[in-house]
């Protein structure tokens, strides 16, 4: 997958509500809320979420994930990233058939002159736009995970996302994936409370036909 992303990085506005005083009493503000990455547009909301994962100093994702038609999944894993100092994929399950229990490490990959955060900026991209899946399927087949030799958000894209059937309450954004200027993918990401991904089901297109992907994440943490 090859592409140009072009993604909006927007602010979340916060509403402050004003309080009134009676009898002399001055007014009072009620302190703004917290950030609500559901109450603005999804461009903001996806941007957002790339954003606070780029800049996180560490990333632990835990996936189950199922896929069927092109190619055939069953596989639990774990993606630990850790911007200063590597990142690392513990795999088991099954891949076409194929039993699988397997994991890769920064420290020891083959891209050996690729530095810490060129791996951190790789693998977050690849699971916002790409899903887990895709870098899974390179460990798997003995390789590194995708970098975009640097330059991932140039490398693999998604068009302007929306909310699903229009409407934020449903915390699923819909997008597709492009790559080579062409979307190959469709893409329902649903966001838990804190704005983080919970869920994904996409189709990519291949031209051996299409791969149905569900990817259901059990832990996603964040720490700045």
């Amino acid at each position: 997958m090859r592409g140009v992303a072009v993604i909006a990085v927007a602010g979340l506005l916060a509403a402050v509500a004003p309080g009134c005083g009676g009898g002399g009493h001055a007014a009072t503000t009620a302190p703004a809320p917290g950030p609500d990455p559901f109450a603005g547009d999804p461009v903001a909301a996806l941007g957002g979420l790339e954003a606070r994962l780029l800049a996180a100093d560490h990333v632990t994702i835990t996936a189950q994930v199922s896929a069927s038609g092109a190619a055939r999944a069953e596989l639990d894993g774990t993606i630990e990233i850790a911007r200063a100092t590597g990142a690392s994929i513990a795999l088991e399950g099954t891949f076409d058939g194929t039993a699988i229990a397997t994991r890769w490490d920064s420290t020891a990959a083959a891209a050996v002159d690729t530095g810490p955060p060129v791996w951190a900026d790789g693998l977050v991209i690849g699971v916002t736009r790409m899903g887990v899946l895709h870098n899974w399927a390179k460990v798997i087949g003995g390789a590194d995970p995708d970098t975009g030799n640097g330059d991932i958000r140039d490398w693999v894209g998604t068009d302007e996302p929306t909310w699903l059937h229009d409407d934020p309450a449903s915390r699923t954004l819909a997008f597709h994936v492009v790559f080579g200027g062409a979307p190959i993918g469709e893409v329902e990401l649903t966001l838990d409370d804190r704005g983080l991904p919970a869920r994904r089901v996409q189709v990519v297109h291949f031209p051996e036909g299409d791969m149905r992907v569900l990817e259901e994440y059990v832990r996603f943490d964040v720490r700045p």
